[in-house]
């Protein structure tokens, strides 16, 4: 921003023409999956993983409501998911990603790195 000298400041705006949107408004999402998934992972566990990077604790029911994935599936899947320390079970039926989930879904190591910390609970005094 700058200062236009009577006291407002001026914003630099995109000009509209030369933005570029590509938007699918089908309904059809395919997940993006940025780490490095293990050769069990299938595109049930990309989608379901996909809807949990929110980061809100959900139901198979809501999950398989947000994919093309049935409930069974998504059962059985979260099951294997678990096992693999990509989601955690809170309570009967309620499901959160972890950390180690969140990094297949983004690539990003900062979650990656977060996630392999020993000792959790561990904080400076």
């Amino acid at each position: 921003m700058s200062n236009s000298g009577d006291g407002e400041d001026e914003i630099e705006v995109d000009d509209p023409e030369d933005l570029h949107y590509d938007i699918d408004l089908s309904g059809d999402v395919t997940p993006v999956i940025g780490g490095d998934p293990p050769d069990w992972f299938t595109g049930a566990d990309a989608q379901i993983l996909f809807v949990m990077y929110t980061g809100l604790v959900l139901s198979p029911s809501i999950i398989a409501e947000n994919t093309k994935v049935t409930r069974q599936t998504v059962s059985k899947r979260l099951d294997t998911l678990r096992a693999a320390g990509f989601v955690e079970k809170l309570d009967r039926g309620k499901y959160q990603i972890t950390r180690d989930g969140a990094f297949v879904v983004s690539g990003d190591p900062d979650i990656y790195d977060e996630s392999t910390d020993p000792d959790p609970n561990n904080s400076e005094e």
